[in-house]
């Protein structure tokens, strides 16, 4: 259900058929900053009693299917803090009374792991890119000199490494 909202949401069409704002072009320039700003809302407004998040609720409740779709969004903010400053990842499974170990793990690592895949592209794409090795921002890359005359561009793509056997 989470994962439907989300995609609903995020979805700049559901906005231009909701507000039935085409211009008579056919073009909207709204649509996408109102499906962003829609998503922001829903993965990061706090509750009015506690100020947690939709994560905080996820962690806290052991809930590990919405943790992993929450997560997955790059906008979801994973380090909030509520009124006892507290973190999701200070919650996870404090609402679930015999928690499995391997659920607590499996939560804890999608709080965590976040992995970041240097791609090395050339300007004009007349080679293969370069996949380097994933680093976190825990432990940054070790810096490389490359001269200027390779014209490569250093690109970051995110993706989020979840390990379950950490």
């Amino acid at each position: 259900m989470a994962e439907l909202i989300l995609e609903t949401v995020s979805n700049p069409n559901f906005f231009r058929l909701l507000y039935n704002s085409e211009n008579e072009a056919g073009e909207d320039d709204t649509s996408a900053e109102r499906a962003a700003v829609m998503l922001d809302l829903y993965l990061n407004t706090p509750d009015k009693g506690v100020n947690e998040t939709p994560l905080h609720f996820a962690a806290k409740f052991g809930a590990l299917d919405v943790v992993r779709v929450l997560v997955s969004y790059s906008q979801c903010n994973r380090r909030p803090q509520n009124k006892m400053a507290n973190t999701p990842l200070d919650i996870v499974c404090s609402r679930v009374p015999n928690a499995s170990n391997e659920l607590k793990k499996e939560i804890t690592a999608l709080l965590e792991n976040d992995f970041y895949v240097p791609v090395l592209r050339s300007a004009d794409q007349s080679v293969q890119p370069i996949i380097g090795v994933p680093f976190s921002p825990k432990q940054p890359p070790v810096r490389h000199t490359i001269h200027s005359s390779c014209f490569l561009f250093y690109f970051i793509f995110i993706f989020r490494v979840h390990f379950s056997s950490l």
